[in-house]
């Protein structure tokens, strides 16, 4: 009960907190990429609000800063485990040690000040800790969650699959070529910034559309059959993003 006698609507959409980073950042929300050489883990979403199921829209593991997570590194591990279903974990403590060894990619807002926080860690990195990636278990996870909640509306429950995307395919996403995944405006913007950080072959090069391109063919192989090699150069903390 409120204040005021009535009863809360616990499914009713949350305010908007923020959260100050002590660098003049202003966050609401966070999240978690991980990745290799070869491709990115993504979730994928489907949000049945009307009366047709929508398509599964692909993003990174993350949501909404909320007051009671106390900083956003504590949102990022309690969203990450909450969207997997709990079939893979992390702590507060393992978050801040990605932060102070893995430069973020920020997102900007309406207003063109970072609202979002993302950490892109490689999965190597992520196995250390125990934490390992299951399709399998995760929808296991999730069939338990829905059988267990049967007062609740499945789509309160929007993370529907968990799959492994090679570049190749996140690049033609990122065209909106026909039949590839539909990514979310969030990690588009995500990838824009994290696909730029790659090793790149060409250096002062000031056609970005031909590094680009030069990046998909190490990563993707081309017409010649080169096989795929190289990995994303963000080993190195190049802004400040950690507490």
């Amino acid at each position: 009960m409120d204040k005021v006698g009535k009863r809360k609507n616990y499914y009713e959409k949350p305010k908007k907190y923020r959260w100050h980073d002590g660098h003049g950042r202003q966050l609401t929300a966070g999240g978690l990429l991980p990745y290799d050489e070869k491709g990115i883990w993504l979730v994928g979403e489907q949000d049945s609000g009307g009366p047709q199921r929508r398509d599964v829209e692909w993003t990174d593991m993350g949501g909404r800063y909320e007051y009671e997570d106390g900083d956003i590194y504590k949102t990022i591990a309690r969203e990450v485990g909450e969207e997997l279903y709990h079939s893979a974990e992390l702590l507060r403590r393992d978050i801040v040690y990605f932060s102070r060894k893995y430069p973020p990619v920020y997102v900007n807002g309406h207003q063109g000040l970072p609202v979002y926080i993302c950490y892109p860690v490689p999965i190597n990195e992520l196995t250390k800790k125990d934490f390992v990636l299951d399709p399998l278990l995760f929808q296991k996870n999730r069939k338990n969650v829905l059988d267990s909640n049967p007062t609740v509306p499945s789509n309160y429950y929007p993370t529907v699959e968990l799959r492994y995307f090679p570049y190749c395919v996140i690049y033609r996403a990122l065209k909106k070529e026909k039949g590839t995944p539909i990514l979310k405006f969030r990690i588009q913007r995500i990838l824009k910034i994290f696909l730029q950080k790659m090793k790149k072959p060409i250096k002062n090069n000031q056609n970005n559309e031909h590094v680009i391109q030069s990046s998909k063919k190490r990563l993707c192989g081309d017409s010649s059959g080169v096989k795929p090699e190289g990995v994303p150069n963000i080993d190195k903390k190049s802004e400040k993003g950690g507490p």
